[in-house]
């Protein structure tokens, strides 16, 4: 399977994928579309172990860019998108999927926040050049087929001197071992390729009789970056690390600067 480059039958696969299950709400367990629903959301995203980025909202700058006009490709169910809108900025938010919006559209309603909401495809933005000063992406663009021509699009509708701020997996992570690891652990999988191994592993499906994820792409940072040759400058680090069983037990003092040799989030800031 071309798993790098123009595939509208696997990105049909990827959107019927996400439509049944948006991102971030697979352990929601609130009435969908309420206040206490996303609450929920925002929680398990940015406190709760295992899944806790608790590094995100610094890193990201949610707070940073108040006035400015910023991007999200895949904004979900638009819990980061909903970061950026409460410290002024003026936020668009983009999905492949139509339920995402649906309910990111609801957040924003029940929240009092104002922001541009549709559904549109990563590789082919409906903007025109040169019209966000940020293009925020996290753990987006290693779903969809064509990820370098879906950056080229974050850099034509960048500004000149606008930031990037792309989250993609990483391959040289201990994440990465640990799905290798489980592949090897059950022999049900061992028929499995190394791809089909890492795409089942690294997302969830509430509905278990429904299509399973399609795609996750790995990179190293050298291949992340490389992605970015046409911005003036890029750089790349890691962040988030995930063990098994006892990793709720470990205080953030150590998990955190082993996330930042082997983690599992490969964190890429460019500058147009």
């Amino acid at each position: 399977m071309e798993i790098e480059g123009e595939n509208p039958s696997l990105k049909h696969n990827v959107k019927a994928f996400w439509n049944t299950t948006p991102c971030g709400t697979f352990l929601a367990t609130r009435k969908p579309g309420t206040k206490e629903y996303f609450a929920e959301i925002d929680r398990l995203r940015y406190y709760c172990y295992p899944y806790a980025y608790s590094y995100l909202p610094k890193v990201a700058g949610f707070s940073e860019y108040a006035g400015k006009d910023v991007l999200e490709i895949g904004c979900g169910v638009g819990t980061d998108l909903s970061q950026f809108a409460k410290n002024g900025a003026n936020v668009t938010g983009i999905d492949l999927t139509e339920a995402a919006i649906e309910l990111a559209k609801q957040r924003f309603d029940v929240m009092k926040l104002n922001g541009n909401l549709l559904t549109a495809d990563a590789e082919n933005l409906p903007f025109k050049d040169n019209s966000f000063d940020l293009v925020y992406s996290f753990g987006v663009l290693h779903h969809t087929p064509n990820t370098q021509r879906a950056i080229n699009e974050v850099h034509r509708t960048l500004k000149p001197g606008g930031k990037a701020f792309i989250m993609l997996y990483h391959k040289t992570s201990f994440e990465y071992l640990t799905l290798l690891a489980r592949k090897a652990i059950n022999p049900s999988r061992w028929k499995w390729t190394v791809q089909e191994a890492i795409n089942y592993e690294t997302e969830m499906n509430k509905n278990k009789d429904g299509p399973t994820n399609p795609l996750t792409k790995t990179y190293t940072k050298k291949e992340g970056l490389n992605f970015f040759k046409g911005f003036s400058k890029a750089t790349a680090h890691v962040y988030w690390i995930r063990i098994p069983k006892i990793g709720k037990y470990i205080p953030n003092s150590l998990t955190y600067p082993l996330s930042r040799l082997i983690g599992w989030h490969l964190v890429i800031e460019a500058t147009k």
